[in-house]
């Protein structure tokens, strides 16, 4: 899922503390959004943005093609400590 924060900050010409402040969302989370690496979307958060920008949930979330079938646990996957070398 691909979030489209920055092209409608920008085009507000807020910055990300701005944004942050406008929102209640944490600096922080608006960045994790925005470069994709948020393990989750919280539903008020993008009812916020939505609001402040004016748009549709469709605009700020593009849905991106992914490989089938999902892993069913990704959790597993992202918080694997790397092996010691030997």
């Amino acid at each position: 899922m691909r979030c489209m924060i920055d092209q409608y900050r920008r085009h507000r010409g807020l910055t990300w503390d701005k944004l942050s402040e406008a929102t209640g969302i944490r600096k922080a989370t608006l960045l994790a959004y925005n470069r994709g690496t948020s393990a989750a979307l919280r539903t008020e958060h993008i009812d916020a943005l939505c609001t402040l920008f004016a748009v549709p949930v469709a605009d700020l979330l593009i849905a991106e093609v992914v490989a089938l079938p999902l892993a069913h646990d990704l959790r597993q996957k992202r918080n694997k400590q790397p092996e010691a070398a030997v």
